[in-house]
């Protein structure tokens, strides 16, 4: 003989089926949070990898003090626009999309103390993370006045194509232009 259904079983053949059904839906639907909260645990674990670009360029620059010398890894060859230029920009640019967690500035021409009072170091900078998709987002830094590397949390900027870097007011002499003496991206590990 067989069992007769009962009650409890044919409960369970349909509750089965519904309560599954209901979880695959709510991790289909709660994929961008679980994506966020992948992202949070990533980014405060392990350890950030520098990335360099693979492009660089700028509004302008002065002889001797090019694009380049910002992202070349030494602190004493800085990049500084021409004096005339007053929304002094520096693009940094990734062949691949790249997910950035930290930032680290160097304003001035050196890390060395005297060196770096002769040019005008970068007070407030405007970062502005263009993607791949042309969406952009910005975040604002304030640097202090003084020498040696300052490193800023920039929160995981998904998907970045491009940054570019505007100079929004200055440290310094007037009659000097901003320098930057270097600028390290840093991508999740």
């Amino acid at each position: 003989g067989e069992r007769p259904v009962t009650r409890a079983r044919r409960r369970r053949r349909v509750v089965a089926p519904v309560l599954g059904l209901a979880l695959l839906a709510a991790a289909w639907f709660g994929r961008p949070v679980y994506d966020d909260v992948f992202d949070f645990i990533r980014d405060n674990t392990t350890d950030p990898k520098p990335v360099r670009p693979t492009g660089v360029s700028a509004s302008s620059e002065l002889p001797g003090m090019s694009a380049g010398a910002a992202f070349d890894g030494a602190k004493n060859q800085p990049w500084s626009p021409d004096a005339l230029d007053k929304s002094a920009e520096l693009v940094a640019a990734f062949d691949q999309p790249v997910r950035l967690v930290n930032v680290i500035v160097t304003p001035g021409v050196s890390a060395d103390q005297d060196q770096f009072l002769t040019y005008g170091r970068p007070q407030k900078l405007t970062l502005r993370f263009v993607t791949t998709d042309g969406q952009s987002s910005t975040q604002t830094l304030t640097l202090t006045d003084k020498a040696g590397a300052q490193t800023f949390k920039l929160g995981g900027k998904n998907d970045v194509h491009e940054v570019h870097i505007v100079i929004d007011s200055v440290y310094g002499p007037p009659d000097r232009p901003p320098a930057i003496a270097e600028v390290e991206f840093f991508r999740a590990g």
